[in-house]
């Protein structure tokens, strides 16, 4: 039983009959002068919305009609063709023989439709196929309706029809058509094509304006009007409505190039002489270490780091960084067409530097930077080192230490050519070794040091060297016991009942330290009465040489007895004698740890200052066993500390303080003139 929506598709059915009769009539004296376009509208017998479809084909059927130049064909031998050829139960051989059954249709064109649905919308599609082209769509459009299916159907179908119309040059379906809701075809795949069938002779139609671009960079571009693209720039572009239209051209790596023309009915219009400018982008990258890399983009070099590279391909690509003496970096990086795309905080790895010492020596300890790299051999001997590296020092027990700073550059090289040459001893220096001095008359722990003349301080040239280091000839006429390490905060305990320190947690055997000068004669005071020996001290009066107690050395038993018998500014390489700030970690370290002089003595360099007992003045000429000014604000301190650089830490450094002052990095060592 046919539903109600049955009895009114039918009756629409008849009504477009008899349209189609009187129009028939109407159109009979124009087809004896020209033929007219004929169509077949086929329906699939499979559809689920075969009755919308079927009022579709009617009001589709109907619009062209209405408009003129198109006459709709549905006989039984067309059907029949159709559904062996395109229809859902055509098998594979009946299709692969449509190409005969094609050419046979007497009709200009077959019409398709479509229609389905997209959540609450129906999407009703229209396809124009030529016979005579084996079956090949030259016409598509669609249109997306909301409510019932068939209700939809009815405007969109309609839509459809005349601007299938429009398409085809029927000028009066072109009026309120709507252009733009299909695609827009070259006038060579619009125009049915001249097959083997029966003659058909071309409708008499208006012609529509047309587009043609000329001169375009590049050669071929996309044309889009209106934002639907119509074309490329190789073929003539026809169907375009008069009026004014938007015409983009488009091509990639280009920027699009848009204009407003206005198109008139039946005349060409032209868009003459445009080049589009290229898409470009461009790359900044920043570097950190080196200050300039060379820039390799797509394997190609695109300069360097130095400056912005303009004028870059848009897109992906590989971008790579060389500098000489540095490993290369490759970046995957997306460059963005009109931008600035920057590489922030490149750092390329640095190659090492080879470092080739020749020594007079072998087995010498070759040092960089503190690290020992190696020794030397019979040869010239080469080392992979840290381009950073500025310090390189060669040494060997009983030789004076070489100690040279090196200027390196990544993946470069230096030479270095050392000649080592032994230590000379003064003749009447003691054995070395703390205990020796207790079987002369020292006590336990300390070294005797036997009378001598030496050089007091340094040459002009010295590194580090300070105005009031001027050389002199001192000669030492007594025999003393130095103590052969720093007083320990363990000893200050024992004599004094307290620790002043402030790095307690160092241990015992660390040097006591925040103590004045003032502090360190009482101290020594304090050890004398303990062991019944004279008080070398009255407050801060020291009562002489000749006294037999404890004692501060003076500032020329202190250097005569740091240098043991060297001439240069360190009795060793400053890292394996002395605690100074590139190795101590911020703090005093227990004392002995570090090699001794060649006398025995520990610690004579860093750690902590030692108090001398001289107030600070300038130097006199030669002089035999000085005891420094009589009077002064300030008392002499020696051999640098934990917290200064290595330039304090030398044989003939002086520095100063007042006698009340306590720091960290204030100590002091005994001495006591020999019996």
């Amino acid at each position: 039983m046919k539903s109600e929506r049955s009895r009114r598709g039918l009756l629409r059915w008849l009504c477009t009959a008899v349209v189609l009769g009187m129009l028939g009539s109407l159109f009979g004296a124009a087809e004896a002068q020209a033929q007219v376009q004929t169509f077949f509208v086929n329906v699939p017998a499979a559809s689920e919305q075969r009755e919308a479809m079927e009022l579709c084909r009617d009001r589709f059927t109907a619009a062209l009609v209405r408009v003129g130049g198109f006459r709709a064909n549905q006989d039984a031998i067309t059907q029949q063709s159709v559904t062996d050829c395109l229809g859902e139960t055509a098998s594979a051989t009946a299709k692969r023989e449509c190409e005969v059954s094609m050419a046979n249709i007497e009709v200009d064109f077959l019409i398709q439709l479509v229609v389905r649905r997209l959540g609450t919308e129906w999407n009703w599609g229209i396809k124009a196929l030529s016979p005579a082209q084996g079956a090949a769509q030259v016409w598509g459009g669609d249109q997306r309706v909301g409510g019932d299916a068939s209700e939809a159907g009815y405007e969109a179908c309609d839509s459809l029809a005349r601007q299938f119309a429009c398409d085809q040059g029927v000028s009066s379906a072109c009026v309120g058509s709507g252009f733009g809701a299909g695609p827009i075809l070259g006038a060579e795949a619009a125009a049915p094509a001249q097959g083997s069938g029966p003659a058909r002779a071309q409708p008499a139609r208006s012609r529509l304006s047309a587009l043609e671009v000329l001169e375009p960079t590049p050669q071929v571009v996309s044309v889009w009007i209106d934002g639907k693209e119509a074309g490329t720039s190789e073929n003539q572009i026809t169907g375009v409505p008069a009026g004014q239209h938007s015409v983009t051209l488009k091509a990639t790596g280009y920027f699009d190039h848009t204009e407003q023309l206005t198109f008139a009915a039946g005349l060409p219009s032209e868009l003459k002489g445009v080049r589009l400018r290229k898409t470009t982008a461009t790359l900044r990258v920043e570097m950190v270490e080196p200050a300039v890399a060379t820039v390799f983009i797509g394997g190609r070099e695109r300069g360097t780091t130095a400056n912005p590279l303009a004028g870059l391909p848009p897109g992906e690509t590989e971008v790579v960084l060389r500098a000489e003496g540095y490993r290369e970096r490759r970046e995957r990086v997306t460059l963005e067409a009109d931008k600035e795309t920057v590489l922030a905080s490149s750092r390329l790895e640095a190659l090492p530097a080879t470092l080739t010492v020749t020594a007079n020596i072998l087995g010498a300890e070759i040092v960089v930077d503190g690290a020992v790299v190696g020794t030397t051999t019979s040869e010239a001997d080469a080392f992979e080192v840290a381009p950073t590296a500025t310090r390189l020092e060669v040494r060997r027990s009983g030789y004076s230490p070489f100690a040279q700073r090196l200027t390196l550059r990544p993946g470069g090289s230096a030479e270095v050519s050392v000649n080592l040459s032994r230590v000379q001893v003064a003749a009447s220096a003691p054995a070395a070794g703390p205990s020796s001095g207790a079987a002369r008359g020292c006590p336990a722990g300390y070294v005797r040091i036997a009378p001598g003349t030496f050089t007091m301080g340094s040459p002009p040239g010295e590194e580090g060297r300070e105005d009031d280091e001027s050389q002199h000839s001192v000669t030492i006429t007594r025999a003393y016991c130095m103590k052969a390490t720093e007083v320990t905060q363990g000893e200050w305990q024992a004599v004094m009942g307290s620790n002043p320190s402030k790095f307690t947690n160092c241990g015992a055997n660390c040097p006591v330290e925040q103590v004045s000068w003032e502090d360190a004669v009482g101290y020594a005071n304090a050890l004398s009465r303990r062991e019944g020996l004279p008080e070398c001290y009255a407050g801060s009066t020291f009562t002489g040489l000749g006294c037999r107690g404890y004692r501060l050395p003076t500032e020329a038993e202190w250097e005569y007895a740091a240098r043991a018998g060297t001439t240069g500014s360190r009795y060793g390489n400053l890292d394996s004698v002395a605690w100074f700030d590139e190795n101590s970690g911020a703090a005093t370290h227990p004392v002995g740890q570090k090699l001794p002089n060649a006398w025995g003595l520990y610690d004579m360099l860093g750690n902590v200052w030692e108090w001398t007992g001289d107030w600070s003045d300038t130097y006199p000429g030669t002089v035999t066993d000085p005891l420094g000014a009589g009077t002064g604000s300030d008392r002499v301190v020696r051999g640098g500390s934990w917290f200064i650089d290595a330039r304090y830490a030398r044989a003939a450094n002086r520095y100063n303080f007042t006698p009340d002052i306590r720091s960290s990095v204030l100590g002091f060592r005994l001495s006591r003139t020999a019996p």
